[in-house]
């Protein structure tokens, strides 16, 4: 190794030690705990939002579905950007935009405009994806599985809490205060950031590949809406169609401007190799599935006075969120802990096993099949 690739590798050692790990944990906890809240927090407040806004069930459900979309793709552009422009100043670039959409949410008179306030809070996904970065380059590597665990908890919520917090607060004082649970939170994330967060400390200049993350937002954006025209239309239907072109012409532009831009968004033979794809698509699939039910379809409809339980939004969001989120924030902390132990390969693995070990209480037994009583 010659003399500069020795200077280089120790400029790209980690420093941090004692304290100042734990302020930087605690800070990074902050940033994503201020995305998180945008998801968790809100969900038991839907159907206060639909009657306060005049909007039917299919209309609100954009107040979810738009922000996670909006986080697919900003977020994505950003945590890329970040290797560009440097972990911190890409930390208040989301943070910044996280303040401006829950100033608009605070006010919005009309459903659109607070659509637009969501679209903008959603660009803070890309904090969880940049402190995952910046733990990386930070700490030792024991340090950081342990982070890791405590950062992903987080994402959890506020300790599986947040559910019956969001809806104690929408049945007090309305769903706007909501919001401003969130803004104090957004507020406090961007000063710990100023005071913790230190200056990425790139190797290599590289170049962001707005052309890659353009056509890769048409792709994220006609896929979502494709699922969406597919259960309510079905193929036949013209936009269904019309999202399918989008989506298979933005993919294969995607993969032709990839394979020839000198720093691409995503290297194209990552895409193959089965180190990426099965994380991708398994995080998609279990994300999928959570989101859709617990955060907004069991909520709908444990709140629902005709076909539903008429729950208040407080014993909704304690009796359907705060069990799971619990439940996510024990898992996380520990499966960091033992991935760190015994390697996240072989983590990954057990934790998929006892997935599938767990029982399913979905399928009933032969012997209450088509029993009355039987559920």
């Amino acid at each position: 190794m010659s003399t500069t690739d020795q200077t280089a590798a120790v400029q790209e050692a980690p420093t941090l030690r004692g304290a100042r790990v734990v302020i930087l944990v605690g800070a990074l906890m902050l940033t994503v705990l201020a995305f998180q809240l945008n998801a968790s927090l809100l969900s038991p407040a839907l159907p206060a939002i639909s009657r306060d806004l005049l909007v039917d069930a299919n209309a609100v459900s954009q107040v979810q579905s738009l922000f996670f979309l909006s986080g697919s793709v900003l977020g994505m552009v950003i945590s890329r950007w970040s290797d560009t422009i440097g972990r911190r100043p890409a930390l208040f670039i989301t943070l910044g935009m996280l303040l401006v959409g829950t100033g608009l949410t605070l006010i919005a008179p009309s459903l659109p405009v607070l659509l637009a306030g969501r679209i903008l809070q959603g660009s803070a996904s890309g904090s969880f994806t940049i402190a995952f970065l910046v733990l990386a380059e930070e700490l030792t590597a024991k340090q950081f599985g342990i982070a890791v665990g405590i950062v992903t908890a987080v994402n959890g919520g506020l300790g599986g809490l947040d559910g019956y917090i969001g809806g104690s607060v929408t049945d007090a004082f309305g769903w706007r205060a909501v919001f401003l649970i969130i803004l104090g939170v957004s507020i406090l994330a961007t000063v710990s950031v100023i005071f913790a967060v230190p200056w990425h400390r790139r190797s290599a200049a590289r170049r962001m590949d707005w052309v890659g993350a353009a056509l890769l937002a048409v792709f994220l954006v006609s896929l979502t809406q494709l699922i969406g025209a597919l259960s309510s239309n079905g193929l036949s239907d013209a936009a269904s169609l019309l999202w399918l072109a989008g989506a298979v012409g933005s993919a294969v532009a995607f993969v032709a401007v990839e394979r020839k831009t000198r720093q691409p968004l995503i290297p194209v033979p990552a895409l193959r190799s089965r180190k990426v794809w099965p994380v991708l698509m398994s995080t998609f699939l279990t994300l999928a599935g959570v989101f859709s039910s617990t955060n907004f379809t069991i909520i709908l409809l444990s709140q629902d006075h005709k076909v539903g339980y008429g729950l208040d939004a407080s014993i909704s969001g304690l009796l359907y969120l705060t069990p799971t989120a619990f439940a996510g924030v024990i898992a996380a902390t520990v499966a960091g802990w033992l991935a760190q132990k015994m390697g996240w390969v072989v983590s990954l693995r057990v934790s998929t096993a006892l997935l599938c070990c767990f029982p399913q209480p979905w399928r009933s037994s032969p012997s209450t099949r088509g029993s009355p009583s039987g559920s």
